[in-house]
């Protein structure tokens, strides 16, 4: 008679993001047994031992007995994984952990504002699964980009006020899932694309007043570079204005080097920018945003050299705890 076999190989101690199918492969095979007696062949330098998994840790040469299995099980909650006890050498170095950010995937896809409903419930399960890990890192916040409309919806004017709508429903639900899991904001990231929600001071500004009342607060998350970039804001690429306009509404702030006709996300040592600490004193304070947190976001160039990236991002550190006296 056939028996059928599945083993899942070399899963994660910890959550991942596992619709990419990382550390998910399934093995499946049919085991042909004689007399309901499995036939297995194993090398002679595997031994067999009641408690294989544990093995896979520190290999044994003896069959173990029930209470070392059972000690083995305990250490394994002290293993050290990328949500486990690392996360306690944080901060054992005083190093806080106070929100996530969605990141390059969410420039990646086109997600809540995607143009069928099927990519955009895909994108609610995203951001949801974002929630469990930003809550499983123990931070409070989590910030992120909403998506971006194709080409024939972001000229339309009827489309895009149907997309916007329905991203806003989305929002308040992820709020409401975020209360469940202890999540306490959402920050969403204004973008530099008319593509895009929210892109300028005053769509900035009527998406956190359609967003009041939300179970949990969601505001506005301010990015140097964007509100500085010329080609699409015009006069309106002014980060003394959009303080200015949406301070009630901003959570947080990302800080980075810029040149005001792209995205740049340069360090500080980089030629050519516009941001002086000048500007950041002057602009954070007149708005009263002094207790707001500016994170500080480079994004290098792949082909940077990594002692290169740690050399300007050291020498701009120092230099903004400098000039900036934080």
């Amino acid at each position: 008679m056939s028996q059928n076999f599945e083993m899942k190989i070399n899963p994660l101690p910890a959550k991942t993001w596992n619709w990419l199918h990382m550390n998910g492969t399934v093995l499946k095979e049919e085991i042909i047994t004689e007399r309901g007696t499995v036939k297995a062949d194993r090398p002679e330098t595997v031994t067999e031992t009641e408690c294989r998994m544990e093995n896979l840790i520190k290999p044994e040469t003896q069959i173990e007995t029930a209470e070392d299995c059972a000690q083995k099980k305990r250490n394994l909650s002290q293993i050290k994984t990328g949500m486990g006890t690392e996360m306690d050498a944080f901060a054992d170095a005083g190093i806080t952990i106070d929100a996530t950010f969605g990141g390059l995937a969410s420039y990646s896809y086109a997600h809540l504002l995607a143009p069928t409903k099927v990519q955009r419930d895909i994108a609610f399960t995203f951001f949801k699964r974002a929630i469990d890990m930003t809550v499983d890192m123990g931070a409070k916040i989590m910030g992120t980009p909403v998506g971006g409309m194709d080409y024939h919806d972001a000229r339309d004017p009827q489309r895009r006020e149907e997309l916007y709508q329905d991203m806003l429903e989305y929002l308040r639900k992820l709020a409401e899932y975020g209360k469940t899991k202890g999540l306490e904001e959402i920050h969403i990231e204004a973008t530099p694309l008319i593509t895009e929600f929210p892109h300028s001071p005053e769509v900035s500004v009527q998406m956190m007043k359609d967003l009041e009342g939300t179970d949990i607060p969601i505001k506005l998350l301010v990015d140097w570079g964007h509100a500085l970039y010329k080609p699409l804001l015009k006069e309106e690429a002014d980060i003394e204005l959009w303080f200015k306009q949406c301070a009630p509404y901003i959570g947080s702030i990302h800080l980075q080097q810029t040149d005001g006709q792209w995205d740049r996300h340069w360090d500080f040592t980089h030629e050519g920018g516009i941001i002086t600490p000048e500007l950041i004193k002057k602009a954070t304070t007149e708005a009263g945003l002094d207790d707001i947190t500016q994170y500080l976001e480079v994004v290098t160039i792949f082909e940077d050299d990594d002692d290169a990236v740690y050399e300007g991002m050291k020498k701009t550190m120092d230099y903004l705890h400098k000039e900036l006296g934080c």
